[in-house]
């Protein structure tokens, strides 16, 4: 008979965070194994097609959301402590190193982004959580505001074309950055693609469009909102606000699609790309993969033990950050080419997938029954405390009792 007590004992509910990341993560593996696919058959389009509806922008937002709840359990943790602000500090430091390299080696950028955007949770840390839904709305729709801001401004200063040819311009930039970027890894210029990377990203925090607290800032307020609710430990009493989750992330899927529909007609494309931007506000992508995490929390609520998929999903969850780094290597080592090591059409880029991810959760079951961390979660905790910290279990327990 399953228990009727609200609360969620401690190891299980850290099981469900971990599973939650493990899902994160096989859910970007298979939206970024799909960027490596050249297959224009009409089976690899329909295929593209159902990935793009449930998996594209609906995992990266998750793993952002668990991103705050990792800052805010340790704000519970050490806020109080004597040099928290240094430690914390550190932290993002060993963060943005991190990010900077793997960058630079692999184009991947979003690691930037939270450890910039981790900064400012510092500041809102005490804020209560009245005050900290309020910010997290404001923020959702900053986004959208600052594109209306800019429809206007240009309408009064400059003429529709120009504006247009703006945001046009504006659009080639990302295509034209990773057409570079193709070109000197076809030719194997490996360090000239490097500093392309590094340039393109330090360009990015001179952009003023970064510092629109739009993405991720919002999705760490509401990881810190979910630890403080304690949703993750007495999910049951928050039975009502996870349904009513799941069912606008099923809402939104249907509004992103029915969105398009009641945009102006494009002779305006700033006033195109604003209420574009509104939409996707108010249906975003975003809320169907939180709604994927409602379904796994509420099932795990009442169960005695943890279902073998909660289990399978934690172990990589626990090295979240070292099995998100290994997969976007794998990938840009084997794939990224035009002539790549292996060849991906739609199908042996799902089987990929599952070889990957299959291979991610036996090293990490193996790696966790000996270590207390995963490697970089080692290097990062090591960092962070600026002194190494004890890796292997049996190295952990002696430093403990001596």
């Amino acid at each position: 008979m399953p228990s009727t007590d609200d609360s969620t004992p401690p190891r299980q509910r850290v099981h469900i965070v971990d599973a939650l990341r493990g899902l994160a993560l096989v859910g970007m593996l298979l939206v970024h194994f799909q960027y490596y696919v050249h297959d224009d058959s009409i089976w690899s389009l329909r295929v593209n097609e159902g990935i793009n509806l449930i998996a594209v922008n609906r995992f990266y937002p998750l793993f952002a959301v668990l991103f705050g709840v990792g800052f805010t359990l340790q704000f519970t943790r050490w806020g109080e402590r004597p040099g928290f602000v240094k430690m914390y500090l550190r932290r993002l430091a060993g963060l943005i190193i991190i990010a900077i390299l793997l960058g630079a080696l692999t184009g991947y950028r979003v690691l930037e982004s939270y450890a910039f955007w981790a900064l400012p949770l510092l500041a809102v840390r005490r804020w209560s959580n009245r005050d900290l839904v309020i910010l997290l709305l404001i923020c959702a729709f900053s986004r959208p505001a600052a594109e209306f801001a800019v429809w206007r401004w240009e309408r009064m200063h400059v003429p529709v074309e120009q504006s247009n040819a703006n945001v046009r311009a504006e659009s080639r930039a990302s295509p034209n950055y990773h057409r570079e970027a193709d070109r000197l890894r076809d030719e194997g210029n490996f360090a000239q693609l490097a500093l392309h990377r590094l340039r393109h990203n330090v360009g990015r925090f001179l952009d003023w469009r970064f510092y629109i607290p739009s993405d991720p800032f919002p999705l760490f307020i509401l990881g810190m909102i979910a630890v403080r609710s304690r949703i993750f430990d007495e999910p049951l009493k928050h039975r009502r606000l996870l349904i009513a989750l799941i069912t606008y992330g099923l809402i939104a899927l249907i509004g992103t699609v029915l969105a398009i529909k009641v945009l102006p007609d494009g002779s305006d494309l700033r006033l195109t790309r604003s209420f574009r931007y509104l939409m996707f506000a108010i249906f975003d992508e975003r809320f169907q993969g939180l709604a994927y995490a409602g379904i796994i929390i509420l099932a795990t609520a009442r169960a005695i033990t943890l279902p073998a998929m909660i289990r399978i999903l934690a172990a990589p969850g626990r090295l979240s950050l070292t099995n998100y780094v290994m997969q976007v290597a794998i990938l840009e080592t084997l794939f990224a080419s035009s002539t790549p090591i292996i060849s991906l059409n739609r199908w042996t880029a799902l089987l990929g997938v599952i070889v990957v991810f299959a291979a991610q959760i036996l090293f990490s079951r193996w790696w966790i029954s000996r270590f207390r961390f995963g490697p970089l979660e080692w290097l990062w905790r090591s960092f962070t405390f600026a002194r190494m910290e004890p890796l292997r279990r049996d190295a952990a327990a002696r430093s403990a009792r001596a």
